[in-house]
């Protein structure tokens, strides 16, 4: 009869540790063998199972089923003592690579097969070995860049190709050259955000485009700067949360969504245990999951588990959101409904697009029904501002509003880097652009088209990286066209 009472107490326990509430955390204990403390252990997810290992602790890999709740030691990890790897999943399969291998930069990579519990190894990373790279996939391909490789700082970003079995390099990251940043895929775009340098913690956030093979800098996490954080995706959205700041020696534990329909951060439930960096994270049929990390505390590791349940739920309905330039203000208009719970907006400007500060605040009037409101912002000192609304609820919860930019007497100009083009790529940035389409061609001395390509903007400011290995040494124009507008610069190729 004990033994009957304690397994129903132990269902119980498991049922209720499920019973989860929208935007809520829930430590999930699995009882029997699990995992032990590590820091720096790569994580991903296959099918309805999640997979952890081998980081700091040694060589074992574990999965994890989130419907028994439990924890299954795999086979070893073919690569030996692997730390600071790199790793995501592609179809059925799961891969690991780069990092610290037996005390050394690597560039094995090896392939998971969880039906025969077996590892292969795969072509090499392309790239130098590093350690504390970005990854993640996008249907067959998976991808790997950025990361710190003998004290150098690293931006390059490779593809790999699951069915070739073969490495390609791509346009390099957008960013500044980091380690400890973090990524996740969304449909067929890529996100990177965080991460630190020489220069500092990071808060800029990146998105790839695969089809284009270009980065387009998006609104910066709106949290501290910080590295070692965990990412992960789950349907429409990105979460991101914990992390390090060496700067201010400070271990963190806020946990935000991101929504690339309207390039907006939201800040969510604190993440449920304590504040940590280095942790490992995956997501699960619609759940997300945070655990392990190290907390700071005195060189002792973490092997806690936590479930994350997603709330869809904002705080009011916009249904317009618009702005005019009326000669020397910008005024603002929106309209909302369903305010519920909210107190007030805060209106924030920018002149770039992604660093914001607040210039004003307006008081919600509540209720169900359809709300008007305008903001009219006299102290202009750019030709083009951008704005968006914080909305604040009384919980002190907050969401974004869209990004929106009025602008006046602009002017289109183009900026190429490095010039003389003394590697394989130079970098396009162009400001003041006035329509979404932008289309670059370049033209040697004797006249002929060699390059031409149509981007896409969705600011006044946009960046590319263009692969200029194909062209022959000797003097080049480069030619935007952007609307009715169109600027022409010189570069020198070496």
């Amino acid at each position: 009869m004990k033994k009957i009472f304690y397994t129903l107490c132990m269902l119980t326990l498991f049922d209720n540790a499920h019973a989860q509430t929208a935007n809520s955390w829930h430590q999930v204990f699995s009882p029997g063998s699990t995992p032990s403390s590590r820091r720096d252990a790569v994580s991903f997810s296959i099918g309805t199972k999640g997979y952890v290992g081998p980081g700091s602790h040694g060589i074992d890999f574990w999965e994890y089923n989130p419907s028994t709740n439990r924890w299954t030691q795999k086979v070893d990890f073919g690569g030996g003592v692997s730390e600071s790897a790199s790793g995501f999943s592609i179809g059925s399969n799961g891969y690991i690579g780069v990092g610290l291998q037996n005390g050394n930069l690597s560039k094995d990579f090896w392939e998971y097969d969880p039906s025969k519990n077996l590892w292969a190894r795969k072509a090499d990373f392309g790239g130098s070995g590093r350690v504390n790279a970005v990854s993640f996939s996008i249907g067959t391909e998976g991808y790997i860049g950025t990361g710190l490789s003998n004290g150098n700082y690293l931006k390059d970003f490779w593809e790999y190709n699951s069915r070739t079995n073969a490495w390609t390099q791509k346009a390099d990251f957008g960013g500044e050259a980091r380690f400890l940043a973090v990524a996740f895929s969304i449909d067929n775009k890529g996100y990177i955000g965080s991460g630190s340098n020489d220069n500092g913690y990071k808060n800029d956030f990146w998105e790839y485009d695969t089809l284009a093979n270009a980065w387009t800098r998006k609104a910066d996490f709106a949290g501290d700067a910080r590295g070692g954080a965990v990412a992960f995706s789950i349907g429409s959205k990105g979460y991101f949360g914990t992390g390090y700041n060496g700067d201010n020696s400070t271990f963190y534990k806020d946990f935000w969504e991101y929504d690339p329909s309207n390039n907006a951060w939201i800040q969510k439930a604190d993440f449920g245990g304590t504040a940590r960096g280095f942790a490992s994270g995956v997501s699960i049929d619609g759940k997300g999951y945070i655990g392990f990390g190290d907390a700071g505390k005195g060189g002792v590791l973490e092997n806690d588990w936590w479930q994350y349940t997603p709330d869809e739920t904002l705080p009011l309905h916009i249904i317009s959101f618009t702005a005019e330039y009326s000669g020397k203000s910008n005024v603002l208009y929106w309209i909302t409904s369903k305010e519920m719970n909210s107190d007030h907006f805060d209106i924030e400007r920018s002149n770039d697009g992604s660093s914001f500060s607040r210039i004003g605040t307006v008081k919600t009037t509540g209720g169900d029904l359809q709300n008007s409101y305008s903001y009219t912002d006299i102290n202009l000192v750019k030709p083009v501002n951008y704005y968006r609304l914080k909305i604040m609820d009384k919980d002190a919860s907050f969401s974004y509003s869209k990004t929106i930019k009025v602008g006046h007497n602009t002017e289109f100009n183009i900026n190429i880097t490095p010039n003389p083009a003394t590697a394989g790529f130079i970098n396009l940035a162009l400001s003041s652009v006035n329509t979404s389409t932008v289309i670059i061609s370049i033209t040697n001395m004797n006249g002929k088209i060699v390059y031409t390509h149509q981007f896409t903007s969705t600011s006044d400011y946009l960046t590319e990286t263009i692969n200029v290995n194909g062209l022959g040494k000797g003097m080049y124009v480069l030619k935007a066209v952007n609307g009715n507008t169109s600027k022409t610069m010189k570069f020198m190729k070496e």
